[in-house]
């Protein structure tokens, strides 16, 4: 693949989420690294000091064979059993789901925010009232974070 096929836009992970990272790494979450490097890769930004420290250290351990695999240093991305179309399709909808909810909020403050309104929200990106709340509610969290 070349340099010129990169969409720059088409990260997963918000800008400002990059101190977030940052933290989730410190608290354990090993695959945070993998995030950083995507992020910056495609965004065409240095790795941190941090960032790059951190893998280095991973890298040397697979080199000497300190650890067997790559799942070892970084973690495994998804825990066994996990499915993989409700998590693809969480990835895809719940951040537009969440904007969409908020430009309503901001130009209807009136709008009541129940189960009525999660059902139509729900009906626009093709789910139920009970996943569109579940997304909203959780992308407002992770906002709330930042």
């Amino acid at each position: 693949m070349t340099t010129d096929k990169i969409n720059p836009n088409s990260m997963h992970v918000p800008d400002w989420w990059m101190p977030d990272l940052k933290q989730r790494f410190e608290s354990g979450e090993e695959w945070a690294i993998m995030q950083v490097i995507h992020t910056c890769a495609s965004k065409g930004w240095a790795l941190p000091d941090w960032a790059a420290l951190a893998y280095i250290s991973a890298f040397e351990k697979i080199q000497k064979s300190d650890e067997k695999s790559w799942d070892d240093v970084f973690g495994k991305r998804h825990k066994k059993g996990t499915n993989l179309n409700a998590t693809n399709k969480k990835k895809r909808i719940m951040w537009p789901l969440f904007g969409h909810v908020q430009h309503i909020i901001e130009h209807s403050p009136e709008t009541p925010i129940d189960n009525e309104f999660f059902e139509q929200v729900g009906s626009k990106f093709a789910i139920g009232k009970t996943l569109a709340s579940k997304y909203y509610y959780e992308a407002k969290k992770n906002a709330e974070l930042c």
